[in-house]
Formats: C-alpha cells, sequence, structure tokens
C-alpha cells in the first residue's frame, strides 16, 4: 500500500526487455559477479553467499569499484559497467541495473533474487534466474529470509551451466526495437 492509500498491483503481463546500446566491448574472460546492493535498496535482496561461490568456484571473477569479495577491481562508471558485461564470459548478481546490463547483451548470467522479485517479469530468458517462493504465515512472498535459504551450491550449478553456454562469436549488441515496441512502452507511460 502506498502513502496515498492506493494499492499497488503488478502487471502480470508486464516483461523485461533490454534496451538499446551501442558501445565497443572490453573483451575480456571473467565473470563479473556483483553482491553488492545499490545504497537503499532493500535489505532482502541481498545474497549472503557470494564470498562462498568465489571460493568453490574456479573462474577469473571481477566486480565493479568495490573489493567487498577480494576479487579484482574494474571499472568506475556506467560507461565502464556496460563495456566489460558487453564482453565478459559470464554475469552473476542479484536483480539490479547490472543484471538488466547483462540482459541487454544477452549475456549468460545467474541472478539471485529470492523472494523479492518474480523472475517472470524481471529476469531474461537467457539468464538462470533463482528464487524462492515460498510465501511467509501471511502470505507475504516479499519476506526478508528467502535469500539466506538458496543454498550457495545451487548457485554454483547454475553458474557452471551458465558458463559452459556457448557464447556468440562476435560481441552481441543489444537487439533493435521495433516501431511496435516503441509505441507500446509509451502507451503504458502515458
Amino acid at each position: 500500500k502506498r502513502q496515498d492509500g492506493e494499492v499497488c498491483v503488478f502487471d502480470l503481463t508486464y516483461r523485461a526487455k533490454p534496451a538499446i546500446i551501442e558501445l565497443e566491448p572490453i573483451e575480456n574472460d571473467y565473470v563479473i559477479i556483483e553482491p553488492n546492493l545499490k545504497c537503499g535498496a532493500p535489505p532482502r535482496k541481498y545474497y549472503p553467499y557470494f564470498d562462498e561461490v568465489v571460493r568453490q568456484f574456479d573462474a577469473d571473477f571481477a566486480q565493479f569499484n568495490s573489493d567487498s569479495l577480494n576479487v579484482r577491481t574494474i571499472g568506475t562508471n556506467v560507461v565502464d559497467a556496460a563495456r566489460y558485461i558487453a564482453g565478459c564470459r559470464a554475469y552473476i548478481g542479484v536483480e539490479g541495473f547490472l543484471h538488466h546490463l547483462a540482459g541487454a547483451f544477452h549475456k549468460p548470467a545467474v541472478v539471485v533474487m529470492g523472494a523479492y522479485n518474480l523472475p517472470a517479469i524481471m529476469g531474461y530468458k537467457e539468464h538462470i534466474n533463482i528464487s524462492i517462493y515460498k510465501p511467509d504465515e501471511l502470505g507475504h512472498r516479499r519476506r526478508s529470509g528467502a535469500m539466506w535459504e538458496i543454498d550457495p551450491a545451487e548457485v554454483i550449478q547454475a553458474l557452471d551451466d551458465c558458463c559452459r553456454r556457448k557464447q556468440p562469436e562476435a560481441p552481441v549488441q543489444p537487439e533493435t526495437r521495433s516501431e511496435e515496441h516503441t509505441s507500446e512502452l509509451q502507451s503504458q507511460f502515458r
């Protein structure tokens, strides 16, 4: 319920669609990992076992502008993030900006969503979206402890599956939007 008393309802027909981005990728064999949340993000979006994934999975991990996981630090801005994501082997993180960048470039990704967002709405078909949909005793889906219930072994297996997928021959540029799609989006915001 919003502060003005209105009830917010999910539009279950909505599907995340990648944006158009043109840039030169930074070719690399990194698995981009992003365990951090933006300031103000709900704590229930935090996945506590990314350090375990880094310890157990053999990959050259890198993360943006942070050293929270003791892996290579790369990039300092949004353009760097887009260029590294465009050229990476795979992405792993929570639902957010970088997961949408990976979707825009059709990069293999493991996205840990817990019980916060529905993969059918916020996920991409190229990604392995891990969530737990078990409402609490009051029926609330957005419960706090869901991320703690996602076993690191499941995430590691998903990352292994993700990294084994065949990469495109050339860097992938996001798909172009049709005029019909643009009109559809514009009508949703009127």
